[in-house]
């Protein structure tokens, strides 16, 4: 009959507690999270996914905002260029208005700047868009937090609209042949000229306006808020390397020094069986 001792079962706790808590702190450190399951802290997992819902809505609406700041400035880089254009041709009408010694064929040139600088103001309202969509078609519009701005149909009989003596004039009426040109009236042409950077200016200061007290605001509040839940986030469920690794290196130690318990516990066991043996 053979008899048989084996390690005390007490020796194995330590080492498997010892192995359990450096495995923990291993999983820990590699995914930089104190939260990996459920288990490990029920309620800092609930806190942790509220948080995580709550930064997933401000960086939604910090797209949208981003979105609505980049669609305003580019319709003000628009409107600014028909600006620049519109000085221009101020430039001209005062230039035509001065006919002393002026001769026709200048006049004529004059006129024929008019109706570039015309067709390219028409040609930016027709085609300035944003992904696709017509910024001046009368249906755009800058929207954010239900705040919003409506931007204006802008064409060259829609910019510079005046009435003098009942009759109604606009930019398109300082083309050649109509009632506004240089050729035939250069006063009025600085008059409706007048008008319209009057208008675009106004338009521009309403894009402005919407972007500094609607649109920045918003993100600023956005990214204080963000910056504020990822903080409270990072200190709920990350990881604390420095203690980490110090709960590391204790388990570290224990389990070794549990292996080797259980090392001289069997080196025991095996000389109690020699001697039985024997």
């Amino acid at each position: 009959m053979t008899s048989s001792i084996t390690a005390p079962s007490f020796l194995d706790q330590p080492f498997a507690a010892a192995m359990a808590a450096q495995g923990q702190s291993l999983l820990r450190l590699s995914t930089g999270l104190r939260i990996n399951r459920a288990a490990d802290d029920p309620a800092g997992l609930i806190a942790a996914e509220t948080l995580r819902s709550a930064l997933a809505i401000l960086e939604a609406e910090t797209r949208s905002l981003e979105r609505a700041n980049a669609v305003a400035s580019t319709a003000d880089g628009y409107l600014g260029e028909i600006s620049s254009l519109l000085r221009e041709g101020d430039r001209l009408a005062v230039a035509a208005a001065n006919t002393a010694g002026m001769s026709d064929a200048e006049r004529d040139a004059y006129q024929m700047e008019m109706d570039s600088i015309a067709n390219s103001i028409e040609r930016i309202t027709q085609t300035a868009e944003f992904n696709g969509q017509r910024l001046f078609s009368g249906s755009g519009a800058i929207a954010v937090s239900g705040a919003s701005i409506a931007l204006d149909e802008l064409s060259l009989s829609s910019i510079g609209q005046i009435e003098i003596d009942g009759v109604s004039y606009s930019l398109s009426d300082v083309l050649s042949g109509a009632g506004a040109d240089l050729s035939d009236n250069p006063e009025l042409a600085s008059q409706v000229l007048a008008a319209s950077r009057d208008q675009i200016s106004t338009m521009r200061g309403r894009i402005g306006a919407f972007q500094a007290h609607s649109v920045e605001p918003a993100m600023a509040q956005n990214t204080s808020a963000t910056r504020n839940l990822s903080s409270a986030l990072s200190i709920i469920s990350d990881t604390d390397y420095a203690a980490e690794t110090s709960e590391l290196v204790r388990t570290g130690i224990l389990s070794a020094a549990a292996a080797s318990a259980l090392v001289l516990g069997n080196r025991a066991t095996a000389n109690a069986l020699s001697l039985l043996a024997a």
